[in-house]
């Protein structure tokens, strides 16, 4: 089991109210799905990925994470925990427009302080994965959004994560990308890595393996 969950809380505080994004979540991932959420907005469902991809913690519950529990490490620990398992796709791209295709999908590697070489050589395998080798030295803004979306998973996958976590990575494609995008996605997975993706898409949640919907910060069963 990959991610197992053990009611899991996230609440919103103001002065006068308390709001429940995630109410006592139950849920287990295992090694190798492809997992859709799925529920209308403000269901909870980009809270709970958040919490899933360790960008935010949850206010109760536990976390179990690899066999960790992670709802209870510090910030340092989390960090470490995301980069050498976790990659993200978003909806935005979240490309950085300075920066050429190649050297986006670096920037993990960076971050991770790997050999210069050795970084290299895993960038021109995993662009030539995603067919951007003859994109690799264009800038974002030179790219078509089902390109950039492909640049984005190829900054995910560039890491060898355990998971991928995706937030509704196909809300700004059109149909032919769209498709193109849960091609790859579908394919990555079908090669091992677990994948978690938010959709509003009841097409594109059917390519994964699993569905869970939501509803008022609930996993409906």
């Amino acid at each position: 089991m990959l991610i197992k969950l053990e009611g899991l809380s996230k609440f919103y505080r103001t002065e006068t109210i308390e709001t429940a994004a995630l109410n006592e979540i139950n849920l287990q991932i295992n090694e190798g799905d492809f997992t859709s959420i799925m529920g209308p907005s403000g269901c909870g469902k980009s809270t709970l990925l958040n919490i899933l991809g360790l960008i935010s913690k949850p206010d109760a519950g536990d976390y179990w994470f690899m066999g960790t529990n992670v709802s209870k490490c510090n910030e340092s620990s989390l960090a470490q925990i995301r980069k050498e398992n976790i990659g993200f796709v978003f909806q935005d791209f979240n490309l950085i427009h300075e920066l050429s295709v190649f050297e986006n999908i670096e920037l993990p590697l960076v971050y991770k302080k790997t050999a210069y070489k050795r970084r290299q050589n895993i960038v021109k395998n995993v662009i030539e994965k995603l067919d951007l080798s003859h994109r690799s030295d264009h800038l974002p803004h030179q790219l078509s959004g089902g390109q950039q979306q492909r640049v984005a998973i190829a900054r995910a996958l560039v890491n060898n994560p355990k998971i991928i976590f995706a937030d509704e990575p196909t809300g700004n494609l059109d149909s032919k990308h769209r498709l193109e995008v849960m091609d790859i996605l579908r394919d990555i997975n079908q090669e091992g890595t677990t994948i978690v993706m938010v959709t509003h898409s009841q097409e594109d949640a059917a390519m994964g393996k699993n569905i869970v919907r939501m509803a008022d910060g609930h996993v409906l069963t």
